[in-house]
């Protein structure tokens, strides 16, 4: 079996937070905003850019070890800096709620806030947003 799809597992766990998904609904996207999408912003969303990997410290050998760790920047958007925040801050207490002694949704095992939170505007389109990176671990195994 395939190695699961750990994005898209990311993306379906911020869907189904309650915090997160009263303010967003099923606005939560990656690596990219879809361009209809883009035409109705700026709106509460947020976007899962991918953004490398850790270190071999972090994941253990990747030679033995059946997991990855990836490096996701969580981008928070709003219609002003306000609601960016507000997305920000219900996506910050979904990505704490993954720890190594609470119980995660398969294939995750940890997420680890690495910096942020930022306020950036977006450069394109001047949409307020608010930035964390996170490191988050996962199985390679595949769960039935």
């Amino acid at each position: 079996m395939a190695m699961p799809d750990a994005i898209k597992a990311l993306i379906d766990y911020l869907k189904n937070d309650s915090d997160t998904a009263a303010l967003v609904g099923t606005r939560v996207f990656s690596p990219q905003m879809p361009g209809k999408e883009a035409e109705k912003q700026a709106r509460k969303s947020v976007v899962i850019g991918i953004s490398g990997g850790a270190s071999q410290s972090r994941t253990g050998s990747a030679d033995n070890v059946p997991q990855r760790t990836l490096r996701h920047d969580l981008f928070c958007y709003g219609n002003n800096p306000e609601e960016a925040d507000e997305v920000y801050r219900a996506v910050h207490s979904a990505m704490k709620k993954m720890t190594d002694t609470n119980p995660t949704p398969a294939p995750f095992r940890n997420a680890v806030l690495e910096s942020g939170p930022r306020f950036l505007v977006d450069a394109d389109f001047g949409w307020p947003m608010m930035v964390e990176t996170w490191l988050v671990t996962s199985s390679e195994l595949a769960t039935a």
